[in-house]
């Protein structure tokens, strides 16, 4: 003979406070958890016209970097050896600034021996 309360729990359905759509395994298997979101935001590459926008130069004062600076996307950073110099509206004026030897870094604006590549084009893109 079953417990005569067995039935009344059976009969009585179990409370749901949320439907199943706004729960968290539910949202978890569609990948918008903030989370997912932000991963998915981060992991992409950035680009500007399909293509990546990094460019490196390596010299006898250091390695010079040219990407998109993360405070600004409109504008890009010369960096060395990851250090910030200077931020310029377009790749090709970063590029300008080592030609000229106008970017900050002493190491590299007083010395006039070595090559310097005349474009932005001469630098290695990755």
């Amino acid at each position: 003979m079953e417990h005569p309360l067995l039935f009344i729990v059976s009969a009585v359905p179990p409370y749901k406070r949320n439907p199943v759509v706004l729960s968290i395994p539910y949202a978890t298997a569609c990948g918008n958890f903030r989370q997912d979101v932000l991963r998915k935001v981060l992991d992409e590459p950035v680009t500007r016209g399909g293509k990546d926008m990094a460019y490196i130069l390596k010299t006898p004062a250091g390695t010079f970097t040219i990407e998109p600076d993360e405070a600004d996307w409109e504008q890009f950073k010369l960096c060395i050896g990851g250090l910030w110099l200077a931020s310029f509206q377009t790749a090709e004026a970063a590029a300008c600034a080592v030609t000229k030897r106008d970017t900050g870094w002493p190491d590299w604006d007083r010395t006039h021996t070595g090559e310097c590549p005349t474009c932005l084009a001469e630098w290695e893109e990755c």
